[in-house]
């Protein structure tokens, strides 16, 4: 029930403001910039570039599996905190 919550909650916040942070100009400019944002752990950084991504190509399979391992680390790392691990 907590992790359903924690979950529920962590997609709330990233779709109220994902536009705020992700200015990129084209898809492959906001993967790029995600992969980055990926790279250095900062997955609400990079689920906002890639949810961006796939504003411009909703087909785009490359930004949906980024998307999804951004949202799957945050998980993981918000609930790691929260058990104390």
């Amino acid at each position: 029930m907590r992790r359903t919550f924690v979950a529920l909650l962590i997609t709330g916040l990233v779709f109220v403001g994902s536009s705020a942070l992700a200015s990129c100009n084209s898809k492959d400019e906001c993967i790029s910039k995600g992969k980055k944002a990926l790279s250095a752990k900062r997955y609400e950084r990079a689920m906002k570039y890639f949810k961006k991504a796939i504003q411009f190509d909703p087909k785009c399979e490359k930004a949906w599996k980024y998307y999804n391992r951004a949202f799957k680390q945050m998980i993981v790392n918000e609930l790691g905190e929260e058990e104390g691990c």
